[in-house]
């Protein structure tokens, strides 16, 4: 039975993963395949640079929202396997987490490509630790709203996750997590740091819309 649940969660959390919210949004808005355009991520700063803000936020919303309930679910049921391993060490939510993040990168709906699970990741925080995922999110806000690049902010917020973990005492395996998480977001955007370097990474301002009328 435990080793049941313990796939049923992975599983369940890498299907809710693999939503593409922002691939569907564009698809319905502009008939836009996010893949061929722009950054190629089907994530919410794609759909700002070819929908505008309005879009951008509502898949923003959306990938935060299913980073939270699956994990929120796995703590639910890891204080109902108080006997196993697996609840001793809390280690359910982790791996369901872990699994939201492969889903949204590699989706299943989309020949396993997708975003770079930066919305989603905070999700999972907020579901972890709620304290870390204001700190998280509050370093992304101010650098988005100071340095007005995405990657900036997203990157440097992932370099404090398990930092605020720790310091917000949170469970050895969330630490691990963030880590974990940490290097998954830095990995999804090479791209990103490479245009950094080159001073090629466009600013929240001169990220272009594409025509949403047709």
């Amino acid at each position: 039975m435990f080793t049941f649940s313990v796939i049923v969660v992975c599983l369940l959390s890498y299907v809710a993963g693999s939503i593409p919210s922002g691939f569907l949004v564009a698809k319905r808005l502009a008939n836009v395949d996010l893949r061929t355009v722009g950054s190629g991520s089907t994530g919410a700063t794609n759909v700002l640079r070819v929908c505008g803000k309005g879009p951008a936020f509502f898949v923003m919303v959306f990938d935060i929202v299913k980073g939270i309930i699956p994990v929120a679910g796995a703590i639910y049921l890891d204080k109902h396997l108080m006997a196993s391993p697996m609840s001793q060490w809390h280690l359910l939510a982790p791996l369901s987490a872990i699994c939201l993040l492969i889903g949204h990168s590699r989706s299943l709906f989309l020949q396993f490509k997708g975003g770079k699970s930066a919305a989603t990741a905070l999700g999972t925080l907020i579901a972890l630790n709620t304290w870390t995922a204001a700190v998280v999110f509050g370093t992304w806000i101010l650098l988005v709203a100071t340095v007005r690049i995405v990657s900036v902010a997203s990157l440097v917020a992932a370099l404090l996750a398990p930092i605020a973990m720790y310091l917000f005492d949170g469970y050895a395996s969330y630490i691990a997590y963030c880590l974990a998480g940490t290097l998954a977001i830095f990995y999804l955007h090479r791209a990103n740091i490479v245009r950094l370097r080159q001073r090629t990474e466009p600013t929240v301002g001169k990220m272009q819309k594409c025509n949403t009328g047709g």
